[in-house]
C-alpha cells in the first residue's frame, strides 16, 4: 500500500467521525481538525483526493498522421471540457 493510499484511509476514516455516526461534539471538531492538518501537511485539498479518486477515461482518435503529438492525449479532456 502506497502512502497516498494510507493517508487517503486514514482521511476517510477521519471524515466519518461525525455526530451523526455517534461521535461526541468534541470528537468530531479534534477529527475535521486533523484533517485539516493532515491535508496541510501533505499540500492536498479535499478537491484533489477526490479527482485522484476519479476513474480516467481513454478514448483513442484516429488522426491519420504517422507521428502522436501532445495534443493527442488531450483532446477527451478538452472535449469533455
Amino acid at each position: 500500500m502506497s502512502d497516498l493510499d494510507s493517508l487517503l484511509k486514514r482521511l476517510q476514516a477521519l471524515r466519518a467521525k461525525t455526530v451523526e455516526n455517534g461521535c461526541t461534539e468534541g470528537e468530531a471538531l479534534a477529527a475535521a481538525e486533523k484533517v485539516a492538518e493532515l491535508l496541510d501537511r501533505h499540500d492536498l485539498s479535499l478537491s484533489d483526493l477526490e479527482i485522484r479518486a476519479a476513474p480516467c477515461e481513454r478514448r483513442v482518435y484516429e488522426t491519420h498522421l504517422k507521428k502522436r503529438i501532445p495534443l493527442d492525449e488531450c483532446i477527451g479532456a478538452i472535449a469533455a471540457f
